[in-house]
């Protein structure tokens, strides 16, 4: 405690002025002052918000065995070739045909590589959750299949399905295939 030498109050350690006259304490410093640090932010508090998917999903639909990925890659087979690539570096990324009249701009555009217009200008959709990829067909006219060691998988609208590095993914008459960056 510091006592004014005016009054004979007893203030706070560092006070510059008496609380109870005002007076400015003598025996304190002009540099004693000490800010308090700045706060301390944890790790935990600078996670993302993890993403939302449009339709729930459970341990129902989970496969054994997670693997940890950093990224995914989608890339165009035309006539058995490999194509354009479209890494998968957001949380979601939709697939379809580009049309600025209604707003609609896939990350995945198969405008061009579709002369049947046989994909939806909003096909199927892409997500990560829980550091693993997602597919889900979403509502599509021509539906998503998904080709796994030469087993179809015909996907329900709404439905997501998991995604293994290697898979085929097949929207409208258009070929994509699945892989691990």
């Amino acid at each position: 405690m510091t006592r004014c030498q005016q009054c004979g109050n007893h203030n706070l350690n560092g006070a510059e002025f008496c609380d109870e006259c005002g007076a400015r304490l003598s025996n304190v410093s002009e540099h004693s002052f000490v800010p308090p640090p700045p706060p301390v932010f944890l790790r935990e508090d600078l996670r993302p918000i993890p993403v939302r998917p449009l339709s729930p999903i459970g341990k129902l639909f989970e496969e054994s065995g997670e693997v940890q990925v950093s990224g995914g890659r989608i890339t165009l087979i035309i006539a058995g070739l490999s194509g354009k690539e479209f890494l998968l570096t957001n949380p979601e990324t939709l697939i379809g045909r580009w049309d600025s009249t209604r707003g609609n701009f896939p990350e995945i555009d198969l405008e061009r590589a579709d002369l049947e217009t046989k994909v939806s200008r909003r096909h199927a959709r892409i997500f990560r959750q829980d550091n693993q990829f997602w597919i889900e067909d979403l509502g599509s006219l021509n539906g998503t299949v998904v080709k796994r060691r030469q087993k179809l998988q015909h996907l329900q609208s709404g439905q997501p399905f998991l995604l293994r590095d290697g898979d085929e993914i097949i929207v409208g008459k258009i070929f994509l295939k699945f892989s691990i960056a």
